[in-house]
């Protein structure tokens, strides 16, 4: 049709045809195909939900769902294991969904754009599974701005964009990564605030990468975008 793609969304299907419903859905960046996202969900009909993971049994906290991510890792996607760092944390404030373990790359301070997370559910199968393929080390031009400027940053733009009314003094702003991201072709430093009322991000649980709640700012322009792909 001539309309340019940049993801494909799907759904899975089980082979059950007693049970045709669809048991996930996904999303593909495309045509490059580095970005890969699938969430399972109970569909009518479905008694389980996600992906059994050879060997794991439900985790009764942070340490097995390690475990058991890292042995669905190992299976299917064993690059991860090269990753700098990896974290596990909760998902809902007790763990009612589980917890997502993700392996990063850094260079410089900054996190590249590589990554994997596995969340694994409280019957320790995989109900999400977030696919990153961008580059483990990347030579950007260093930042200029830090943390607290950009918060400072988002802040004013938001104050500016009130009509006069101001900002309120319960809404706080958490730079809490800085990553690079590619816009246009060219590799960035860009800091991610996220906008929050109330206390201020523990460091518990990420914010969601896609969270309306996320302003992308330039570390060395000082350039927002609302979000990690295109300008503006």
């Amino acid at each position: 049709m001539g309309v340019p793609c940049a993801n494909v969304l799907f759904s899975l299907h089980p082979r059950d045809t007693a049970h045709p419903q669809g048991f996930a859905d996904g999303t593909l960046s495309w045509p490059d195909k580095k970005r890969l996202g699938i969430e399972f969900a109970v569909g009518e009909g479905i008694t389980a939900t996600g992906l059994p993971v050879a060997g794991a049994t439900a985790p009764g906290g942070e340490k097995a769902a390690y475990e058991a991510a890292r042995r669905y890792m190992r299976a299917h996607y064993p690059w991860a294991r090269q990753a700098v760092a990896h974290r596990t944390y909760p998902v809902g404030d007790r763990a009612e969904l589980g917890w997502t373990t993700q392996w990063t790359w850094e260079h410089d301070g900054v996190v590249m754009p590589r990554a994997l997370d596995v969340q694994v559910d409280r019957q320790g199968r995989v109900s999400r599974l977030d696919v990153t393929l961008g580059p483990t080390r990347l030579d950007l031009e260093p930042g200029k701005l830090s943390a607290v400027e950009a918060e400072r940053i988002v802040r004013a733009r938001l104050a500016a964009q009130s009509g006069g009314r101001g900002v309120p003094d319960e809404l706080r702003f958490d730079a809490f990564a800085l990553k690079a991201v590619e816009r246009d072709g060219e590799w960035r430093a860009e800091w991610l605030v996220h906008e929050s009322v109330g206390a201020a991000w523990d460091g518990a649980a990420p914010p969601a990468p896609g969270s309306a709640d996320i302003l992308w700012v330039d570390a060395v322009s000082g350039d927002v975008h609302v979000s990690a792909f295109g300008r503006g």
